[in-house]
């Protein structure tokens, strides 16, 4: 099995952010990224990115456009649906929390993010999700 290994942070080993530690894994071991890429592009149907820019855990919105990018370049002939979500961090799947439920709201921006750019991310994945399966997967 090939992996990418994680590095120290610039920031130091305390860092807030755990994405913090594959990015300067990439850094460090740049001739491990192809081989520890997952082969997407050997996936045999529409795929459905739901990433947030704000993401402390993983660096989704990289991976994402990453993913996207690839897939284009070679040829991948299945819908590749891309959503972006810029001020909403890592638990946007999930759950939709009451707004007033500032306990799970808090819990949802835990992994980056605000409060209403997760729960707003949130509430825009699940419609565009059903829309997906809906379209591809029929009534």
């Amino acid at each position: 099995m090939i992996f990418l290994p994680y590095s120290k942070p610039k920031s130091g080993w305390f860092t807030k952010r755990i994405a913090e530690f594959y990015e300067a894994g990439t850094d460090r071991y740049p001739k491990k990224i192809r081989p520890a890429t997952i082969a997407v592009e050997n996936i045999s149907g529409p795929i459905f990115l739901s990433p947030g820019s704000k993401d402390d855990i993983w660096p989704t919105a990289f991976m994402a456009s990453e993913i996207e990018k690839w897939l284009q370049t070679t040829g991948f002939s299945f819908e590749i649906k891309h959503l972006h979500f810029a001020e909403a961090g890592h638990a946007i799947f999930g759950l939709l929390p009451a707004q007033h439920d500032e306990q799970s709201m808090n819990a949802v921006a835990s992994g980056g993010g605000t409060t209403i750019d997760n729960h707003n991310a949130r509430k825009q994945t699940w419609i565009e999700t059903f829309a997906f399966f809906k379209k591809d997967l029929g009534e």
